[in-house]
């Protein structure tokens, strides 16, 4: 979808606006912009892009130093934090919804299953007194575990209706005919030869949930020893969500990384230059690195809405690092020096990416009044990539071109000094000689 919408846009940016513009900015026409109110936002936005370049000029290398070791610092705390995935954090928390699932687990012990399916041969049924003895086995492991609360079977059905002193036989007719399919379907299915029986647990982490179901399996395991014929199936939400979930979100982070490293690739085969290349790997880092230990701090970890934000503010991000070296390149051919071109796209282009960062800041604010955490982490995370990155592209990224471009005339001119050095010293050998 995020690929669908960058075609989509290009298309719009390139074939519409120059047809909007050439309908409605026609020389001489009404001056949509001329609006006193909008020039002093833009002179204002000119201003600031002004204050950014006279401070990066007057101090490149300081500034180019403090965002390499930033990044260095920034990164060892974004290598930290380790997936984590809490089913609740998919769920609303606030409205309606948040109302009656804190019934729900108030009633259960829990909210969510973690559930043990039961499979039996062909010989059997679910009458059977050893397809009862299996699901009653199961029951109680789950019950007597500490952290499960209600634990939901045929086996709690069948001693509801027995309470009343029926004989089994007798209460599983009664069962048979009193309580709907609809209900029984929910913990046996006959014509599959399975039972589901199912304990709730409460809002864990994963792997939390991952030491539940360690510690159930043994107990599972003692029951397969006496039952050799009975398959038993450790599932259920909590279960299979806790134990993929870490997984893909480890290689959702891997995945994020390795996109770093295509990305770079493409600036550098984009402007033909190594080193462009390699200008625009720390802003883009340090927005990244930054992000990461915001995270580390406030939210403790990595999981889906934090990594795929991360993901998305990084394409985001990436597009300003790229004005500001398509600028630069300009300026440099029609400018005498670097610190002067440095100005002039400081000064162009620095109005624009304020400006475009403010509009998609803005845009992004909605999501912290959805009900879903997700959401609002998903949003979160985007503006303050989005705000890392901005203060990368206009401060640091400038200091590095200027640091470098130093580094590199002082460079430049100590081959000269040794060349021209050589070409004396050549004359004066060949007269001795």
């Amino acid at each position: 979808m995020a690929g669908l919408s960058i075609l989509v846009a290009l298309c719009l940016v390139i074939v519409i606006v120059p047809v909007m513009a050439a309908l409605f900015l026609k020389e001489g026409g009404p001056k949509y912009i001329g609006d006193g109110r909008v020039n002093g936002g833009v002179r204002a936005l000119d201003r600031a892009a002004a204050a950014i370049s006279t401070l990066v000029g007057k101090w490149p290398k300081p500034i180019a130093v403090a965002g390499l070791v930033l990044t260095g610092l920034f990164a060892l705390t974004y290598f930290q934090p380790e997936p984590r995935y809490r089913l609740s954090d998919m769920l609303p928390d606030k409205g309606t919804a948040a109302v009656v699932a804190e019934r729900i687990e108030d009633r259960l012990g829990g909210l969510f299953p973690l559930s043990v399916m039961v499979d039996w041969p062909e010989t059997l049924t679910p009458q059977s007194p050893a397809v009862r003895e299996v699901v009653q086995e199961t029951h109680e492991a789950l019950a007597r575990h500490p952290t499960i609360g209600k634990v939901n079977s045929t086996y709690d059905l069948q001693r509801w209706a027995e309470s009343g002193g029926l004989p089994s036989e007798e209460a599983s007719a009664r069962l048979d005919e009193t309580v709907p399919p609809v209900i029984t379907a929910r913990f046996v299915n006959a014509e599959n030869r399975s039972a589901l029986v199912s304990g709730y647990i409460g809002d864990l982490e994963a792997d939390e949930v991952i030491q539940i179901s360690g510690e159930i399996e043994p107990k599972l395991d003692a029951i397969r020893a006496r039952h050799p014929e009975f398959t038993l199936t450790l599932t259920g939400l909590a279960s299979v969500g806790a134990t993929r979930s870490t997984s893909i979100i480890s290689q959702l982070s891997l995945s994020m990384l390795g996109a770093i490293v295509v990305v770079i690739a493409v600036i550098g085969m984009a402007f033909r230059s190594f080193y462009y290349a390699s200008l625009s790997t720390i802003p883009n880092l340090f927005a990244l690195f930054a992000t990461g230990t915001w995270l580390m701090f406030l939210h403790g970890g990595l999981d889906y809405a934090t990594i795929v934000g991360l993901t998305v503010a990084f394409g985001l991000a990436v597009d300003d690092t790229i004005h500001v070296l398509n600028r630069f390149e300009l300026e440099k051919q029609r400018s005498s020096s670097t610190l002067l071109a440095i100005d002039r796209s400081m000064r162009l282009i620095g109005i624009v990416l304020i400006l475009t960062t403010a509009v998609v800041l803005a845009g992004l604010l909605v999501t912290q009044f959805s009900a879903a955490p997700p959401t609002r982490r998903f949003g979160m995370i985007c503006i303050l990539t989005l705000i890392f990155s901005l203060i990368a592209d206009l401060v640091i990224l400038p200091a590095l071109i200027l640091a470098s471009s130093r580094v590199k005339d002082r460079w430049r001119l100590l081959c000269n000094g040794n060349a021209t050095r050589d070409q004396r010293e050549q004359p004066q050998q060949e007269g001795k000689r």
